[in-house]
């Protein structure tokens, strides 16, 4: 399953709030989702961070397949702190070039003749799929790939006793997409730029809230900050 901890080294010692693994925030970072699009305007940004996701999968032996459209140039850069994309991770890592929308059509309805499926799949810019879907409206559009997508994910867990989860990367800074990843259940994680190579990540699970903050450098992403709220019976509880 996906959790912040796949992307940042926030279950390193010296991120843990007040040294206690039982901490309602700690709980709060730990808590994973099946279905995940990180949304940013910048491709190279989101690549990193995707492309983190799947190093960090691929690290405990989970088979990862990575789709997108072309080959990656260069491999993008990792954050500072957590698993490096080394030889023997990266063959976990099975790369799915698919320009087309129909060839990820087929690849979903390929799943159905597997007999054992991925641990992760990662959709890398699902907005030029999207673009390529014939419907009435970008919306429409949107709502029949990732209902796909999700029926796949969902075909391996409960035929196959899997348990896959789904990533995706979106460009979409009109935020018209927003809605449909939401009735998809779809965890939405924004990516905003705060200044020039500075970005904050955040994300809301009813009324609890995660924020990270990190950095662009040219070696590596770095964290810079983060802050989660929980919201108890008896108040928040926050930690930073």
């Amino acid at each position: 399953m996906i959790t912040i901890s796949h992307i940042f080294p926030i279950e390193s010692p010296y991120c843990q709030f007040s040294g206690k693994s039982e901490s309602p925030v700690n709980s709060l970072i730990t808590k994973f989702t099946e279905y995940c699009v990180l949304k940013c305007p910048n491709s190279v940004t989101v690549r990193n961070l995707l492309f983190q996701c799947a190093v960090s999968h691929a690290t405990k032996e989970s088979d990862v397949t990575y789709i997108c459209r072309q080959p990656l140039d260069t491999l993008p850069l990792g954050v500072h702190g957590m698993p490096r994309p080394e030889a023997d991770v990266l063959k976990s890592v099975k790369f799915l070039y698919l320009k087309t929308v129909d060839e990820v059509v087929e690849f979903c309805a390929s799943i159905h003749n597997k007999v054992v499926g991925p641990d992760l799949i990662v959709v890398d810019d699902i907005d030029g799929y999207i673009e390529q879907f014939k419907g009435p409206s970008p919306e429409h559009q949107a709502a029949k790939l990732c209902s796909l997508l999700c029926d796949a994910v969902h075909f391996i867990n409960t035929k196959h006793g899997g348990s896959c989860c789904l990533l995706l990367s979106c460009m979409d800074s009109s935020n018209h997409l927003s809605s449909v990843f939401k009735s998809s259940g779809i965890q939405i994680f924004n990516i905003k730029e705060i200044y020039s190579g500075d970005y904050r990540l955040s994300f809301v699970q009813g009324s609890n809230s995660i924020g990270v903050e990190f950095c662009i450098q040219k070696d590596a992403v770095y964290l810079r900050e983060f802050n989660a709220t929980e919201k108890l019976k008896q108040g928040n509880s926050t930690g930073k």
